[in-house]
């Protein structure tokens, strides 16, 4: 388990009341949406709750490729990225 650091951030996930965690939902171009979600919870839980689809784009949690099945863990950050489509052939 970590130890405080002095920050006022929570430092044991332990400590959470309840068994709840707290993630960061960010959809780019559109702002940032803090949640509390039970212990446990999927992304695509969350997705669910928030009425938020993946469709066309790109999911991240903490920068990394994520699938809806993935547990989240308290201070994660999950990123909906859109896809973006474009370019010319040169043809």
């Amino acid at each position: 388990m970590k130890q405080g650091s002095g920050t006022g951030q929570r430092s044991d996930q332990a400590e959470v009341q309840g068994q709840t965690l707290s993630v960061r939902l960010v959809q780019l171009g559109k702002g940032v949406l803090r949640k509390s979600v039970a212990q446990g919870t999927t992304v695509g839980q969350l997705l669910q709750q928030t009425a938020l689809s993946t469709a066309r784009m790109e999911l991240r949690v903490n920068g990394k490729l994520a699938e809806v099945d993935r547990v989240l863990h308290d201070g994660d950050l999950i990123t909906l990225v859109p896809l973006i489509k474009g370019g010319s052939t040169g043809k």
